[in-house]
């Protein structure tokens, strides 16, 4: 199975803890035939990249930190950029 992973923290490192989660996630799915794509919305240039690949895949997992129990705002602008609303 073909899995799109999107990182939705704001942060751009990768010591934050939605990439340390999502490292363990990989581990434990990188198995047998798996595959996954990993992107990260922080990085605005992979926007477009990103869209495409959301439109082509039926598994997506977004991960994020919560925040005050929101989502962070760089996810909620790439969510509006994927589906403008009218």
């Amino acid at each position: 199975m073909h899995l799109l992973i999107i990182n939705g923290s704001p942060r751009l490192n990768e010591t934050g803890n939605t990439e340390i989660i999502i490292s363990s996630f990989i581990k434990g799915y990188d198995c047998d035939e798996n595959t996954y794509e990993l992107f990260s919305v922080s990085k605005r240039s992979d926007w477009k990249k990103i869209k495409e690949a959301f439109y082509n895949n039926d598994y997506i997992l977004i991960a994020f930190p919560l925040f005050a129990e929101s989502l962070p705002s760089i996810l909620w602008e790439f969510l509006k950029y994927i589906h403008p609303v009218p």
